[in-house]
């Protein structure tokens, strides 16, 4: 089952938190993450629909310690979002992973 949309709840975000996700109660069909929201040890794909067709949006490394990080926004459109992996992780394949 996918959970899509999201409702912030807070501003700080740290580890592997998911902030606003509202278990079990879809927000809309326009967006669908496949990792449920700012989660940056699992790479995901977010998918919003722009201009009627939809368009997807896959978790990527920044560089070798950030992810890129897509999450669906109020809005129900893909929004990306850095996440800096924790001490002793790597970003390896849109997901932080351990050295």
């Amino acid at each position: 089952m996918l959970f899509v949309g999201l409702s912030f709840l807070g501003s700080n975000v740290t580890g592997d938190t998911h902030f606003g996700l509202l278990r079990g109660k879809p927000l809309s069909s326009s967006c669908i993450d496949t990792d449920y929201g700012w989660v940056g040890s699992i790479k995901g794909t977010c998918t919003d629909v722009i201009g009627g067709k939809p368009v997807e949006h896959a978790d990527s490394c920044k560089d070798a310690i950030r992810v890129n990080e897509y999450y669906c926004a109020p809005s129900n459109l893909c929004q990306k979002w850095e996440y800096a992996c924790k001490l002793g992780q790597v970003c390896r394949d849109g997901a932080c992973v351990a050295k």
